[in-house]
């Protein structure tokens, strides 16, 4: 049995999720090597497709997934003719792709640096580095693992303290993984020190307003 590239394409993206949100918005995407550590004497090099959004001025969010976790990427763009015989893919400058025929899609083992540039006809594209201006959108199989990075820009005078229930307040929960002390109990199940509290808690911890 043969699939058309219209088939494939849409056998590989049932259940696909889109990064950036909201969806059709475009972000910066990159395919960058980095490097797992499993344990202290154990370190993998592995290949992650990047996602860069802009969420206002002052906020920019960073999505990382494993390469093999990708269904596709899509590249909005046109193909412009600049000599007889000759054209070049130009990248949208929109902020959403309002026509996901004009582009290009990569789709499974196409998802590579070299292979977009050579498709694309740009040995020098960066989109193996995060300052990429490849913009695009990235569809992910809904059950794999994304790693989000929010970075925050704003005056020290704006920064305010966190609300109750974001830390343990008084009790001093030493597992570090970032349980809810104070309305609900502890909920890490790693023996934190607060969560033989749990049942004298009800509406919040000591020293929460």
């Amino acid at each position: 049995m043969k699939l058309n590239s219209l088939q494939t394409r849409h056998l590989l993206l049932a259940g696909a999720v889109a990064l950036p949100k909201p969806f059709p918005s475009i972000g910066s995407v990159s395919i960058e090597r980095g490097r797992l550590t499993y344990s202290g004497s154990t370190r993998r090099k592995r290949s992650f497709v990047v996602v860069q959004e802009r969420s206002g001025r002052d906020r920019t969010i960073t999505r990382v997934i494993l390469r093999r976790d990708v269904a596709a990427i899509f590249l909005p763009g046109v193909w412009v003719r600049v000599a007889r015989g000759e054209s070049v893919f130009r990248f949208s400058q929109k902020c959403a792709v309002h026509n996901f025929e004009k582009g290009e899609w990569f789709l499974g083992p196409e998802i590579s640096v070299d292979a977009i540039r050579e498709r694309l006809k740009k040995p020098n594209l960066r989109i193996g580095k995060r300052d990429s201006r490849a913009g695009g959108i990235v569809f992910i199989y809904k059950d794999r693992p994304v790693m989000t990075v929010t970075e925050q820009f704003q005056t020290a005078g704006c920064i305010c303290p966190p609300a109750c229930g974001q830390y343990c307040c008084d009790y001093g929960c030493d597992c570090d993984y970032g349980c809810d002390c104070c309305e609900y109990g502890c909920d890490c199940d790693y023996g934190c020190d607060c969560k033989n509290r749990r049942r004298n808690v009800r509406m919040g911890c000591d020293g929460c307003t």
